[in-house]
């Protein structure tokens, strides 16, 4: 007769601190702290996905590695409002999201310049006056 060894884990805790470090008009640029505990099984990535704030389904927008703690998330639309969420995974499943607090306007940073048919213009439309 043998002895059987069980080894109880599960998915682990949701990253930690998800935050927009970067933006323009078709791309938003996220980073995240690991989660506070793996729940005895190593991370293996992360899921990142978005939603158009309008709607109700969310799409992965990326799938990372678990060395990756930011990404890049591109082919957005200008002028739209997206909501995003990242979770971890390991060998038991993807764990809880964290969510960004509110919508992203992708959009021209405030003082950046845009050009147009060789000619820069600077966004002046925020400015107070």
């Amino acid at each position: 007769m043998g002895v059987y060894l069980l080894f109880f884990a599960d998915p682990p805790f949701p990253p930690r601190e998800l935050s927009v470090s970067e933006y323009n008009v078709d791309y938003v640029t996220l980073s995240w702290i690991a989660p506070e505990h793996d729940r005895d099984s190593p991370i293996l990535g992360y899921v990142v996905e978005k939603r158009d704030s309008m709607m109700n389904m969310w799409s992965q927008a990326a799938k990372v590695d678990k060395d990756t703690l930011n990404i890049k998330v591109t082919n957005l639309f200008e002028g739209q409002n997206y909501l995003f969420r990242v979770a971890a995974e390991n060998q038991c499943g993807r764990g809880a999201y964290v969510e960004l607090a509110k919508p992203v306007l992708t959009k021209l940073p405030f003082g950046k310049y845009f050009c147009c048919r060789y000619r820069c213009f600077l966004r002046v439309d925020q400015l107070l006056l």
